[in-house]
């Protein structure tokens, strides 16, 4: 029997469109909610980026023995036809295989990855896209670094996240307020930390 999920019993209704967005049902989903995607009559329009190219169109379909179908209409039945026949020979490779075997014709392509994966794979951790953080709090952890780099001004993760009112005295101080004043408001309750 498979583990409950943190999110089993929520239905999550989902509207959008794209890779980001869904990404984020795809994983309510893998948390355990049951999530209902609503698409226009087109269909999501991410299912229509497959293949911009002529080049990549015959890349894609050497390798798969699909042809992309001449129909832009994803709701004509030829068009949900080849998906679905892509959708079953997908089924018959592992994904590793699937994208050696695209990468080799020249196809660009990437694994879909959730969360724990991506944290562990090794292009992100090259990329410094994943990095290891010491918390004073519970130690040594992995989390997501800076997802852009630029040449002239680097970007970098300093530290962890501090810990919960960490920083009230600096604040403050930085706001103009004085030692005792700060002080005052601590004896008040109104604000707390160090």
């Amino acid at each position: 029997m498979p583990k409950a999920g943190v999110l089993d019993g929520i239905r999550v209704v989902e509207f959008a469109q794209n890779a980001a967005i869904p990404q984020c049902g795809r994983l309510l989903a893998g948390l355990g909610a049951d999530v209902v995607k609503i698409e226009p009559p087109g269909g999501d329009a991410m299912r229509q980026l497959a293949s911009l190219s002529p080049t990549e169109s015959k890349a894609y379909a050497r390798v798969t023995g699909v042809d992309r179908p001449e129909i832009k209409d994803t709701t004509d039945l030829s068009f949900a036809a080849i998906v679905a026949q892509a959708g079953a020979l997908f089924l018959t490779r592992t994904s590793a295989e699937w994208l050696a075997a695209l990468r080799a014709e020249g196809y660009p392509c990437g694994p879909y990855n959730m969360p724990h994966q991506a944290m562990t794979d090794p292009h992100a951790e090259a990329n410094d896209y994943v990095v290891e953080l010491d918390h004073p709090g519970f130690g040594a952890y992995k989390t997501v670094g800076m997802p852009f780099q630029m040449e002239k001004s680097a970007s970098r993760v300093r530290g962890p996240s501090p810990a919960f009112a960490a920083h009230t005295t600096e604040v403050m101080a930085e706001i103009g307020l004085g030692h005792e004043l700060v002080q005052q408001l601590r004896d008040t309750g109104a604000i707390i930390g160090a």
